[in-house]
């Protein structure tokens, strides 16, 4: 089974890194991380 994960985000700089990190911690780590960025201003 593959298993996806896809996040939006705008102006989530300082969000992002901490979601991977929980990704990374995850039992089940996913196949691929798909993250939609919408325009933000920050180094997202």
């Amino acid at each position: 089974m593959k298993v996806s994960v896809v996040m939006s985000t705008y102006n989530g700089q300082k969000f992002v890194f901490e979601q991977m990190e929980s990704l990374r911690k995850q039992d089940r780590k996913p196949d691929e991380v798909l993250i939609y960025d919408d325009g933000s201003t920050d180094a997202t």
